[in-house]
């Protein structure tokens, strides 16, 4: 099952019109990694989503948000 930044990459980078090659010479992000990124099959330490979004044009923020209670 795909995770959150698995689709947004995913997202972005079709959106961008770039092949998960061209995303891996733009990131330095081996291509296998992107890929499995991708598929859902691993989640990327946020040092490599940092590179990932910066290559598709996004900075990386990260924040600390309450979680909502249901």
């Amino acid at each position: 099952m795909k995770n959150n930044i698995a689709t947004i990459i995913e997202n972005e980078r079709k959106a961008a019109g770039i092949s998960v090659n061209e995303l891996s010479k733009r990131s330095g992000v081996p291509y296998s990694t992107l890929a499995q990124i991708e598929k859902g099959i691993c989640i990327p330490q946020i040092v490599t989503a940092e590179k990932i979004l910066n290559a598709l044009g996004y900075e990386f923020i990260l924040m600390k948000m309450p979680v909502e209670k249901s």
